[in-house]
């Protein structure tokens, strides 16, 4: 072998161990991308916590004046909270007297005797009209907040007229409902 060859042999050899392991050896490498998404569903969701209709004990005769139709009986102050994801559109609500006959609402004797009575909305300016009737509650938005919502039940007088002593009771169903 010549001199020149092992120079030049010796100097290529010196220049490999010089560089980086990474550069003489490089990984291969291959990239790609992945997406996220998510998607906020349109939803609402009732509680009824713990509101309760409560006439109390219904006013029936009139001492002062016995031949006297006695008063309608009011309920006030009965709130549920409601919530519907902003931007949920249409949100409208739907009750369901369990002892209901139709679009009334009825309470309900443990002898089978009934006496109806009325639920509204806005302080008593709306009229709920039974579970066929999807209603919008006055003021209610879809907007991501709670917001209780008062309802007034009363009794009109001629549905007490001449009913037996006892209690009587109803289950009332809140339904929200809205388009999708």
């Amino acid at each position: 072998m010549s001199n020149e060859f092992c120079s030049r042999a010796l100097i290529a050899g010196a220049m490999l161990t010089l560089l980086p392991a990474s550069a003489a050896f490089a990984d291969a490498t291959e990239t790609t991308t992945m997406s996220a998404t998510a998607v906020i569903a349109q939803a609402c969701v009732v509680s009824g916590g713990n509101a309760a209709v409560d006439f109390g004990s219904l006013a029936m005769v009139d001492a002062a004046e016995p031949s006297a139709v006695v008063p309608t009986s009011v309920a006030t102050g009965q709130n549920f909270s409601a919530m519907c994801v902003a931007g949920t559109s249409t949100p409208t609500f739907s009750y369901t007297s369990l002892n209901g006959l139709g679009a009334a609402f009825r309470l309900k004797s443990a002898a089978g005797i009934y006496i109806a009575y009325q639920l509204w909305m806005d302080g008593g300016a709306v009229l709920v009209n039974g579970p066929t009737t999807l209603t919008a509650h006055p003021g209610f938005a879809a907007d991501g907040t709670v917001k209780n919502l008062g309802l007034i039940a009363k009794i009109i007088a001629s549905e007490k007229l001449g009913k037996p002593a006892g209690v009587y009771d109803d289950t009332v169903t809140i339904t929200a409902h809205w388009t999708p």
